[in-house]
């Protein structure tokens, strides 16, 4: 009798576990839609698109972040490699029609915002 019902609080164990395994997912990637297509994030990338919405956002368009500024350049159009991007954010930028400001975000985030940037643009 103490072996059957070992055996169901084993089973209904497994039954909890199983499907909040599934649901739980991974915690290190996430989906980024863009248009029909989809692009799978790192953590960091993940990071960098939040970062971008709350700073970036206001000024540039980018479908990956639901963003659809009109001041700076639109990055569904260019494919600009990290370093440029992580430079763009760190150093600023002063041509053309606007002005990037240098330093809204430094050090990782700008990493994170770069990466994000680099693996969605141009898409």
């Amino acid at each position: 009798m103490f072996a059957a019902i070992g055996f169901t609080i084993f089973y209904v164990a497994i039954g909890a576990a199983v499907p909040l395994l599934l649901i739980q997912g991974d915690k290190n990637s996430a989906d980024a839609h863009i248009g029909s297509a989809e692009v799978k994030l790192t953590r960091q990338e993940v990071e960098g698109r939040e970062l971008f919405g709350d700073n970036c956002a206001n000024c540039h368009t980018l479908a990956a972040a639901d963003a659809a500024g009109k001041v700076g350049p639109n990055l569904d159009v260019l494919r600009p490699p990290s370093e440029l991007v992580y430079d763009a954010i760190v150093r600023g930028r002063s041509r053309g029609g606007g002005t990037m400001p240098a330093g809204l975000l430094a050090g990782d985030e700008a990493e994170a915002a770069a990466a994000f940037v680099a693996a969605t643009a141009g898409r």
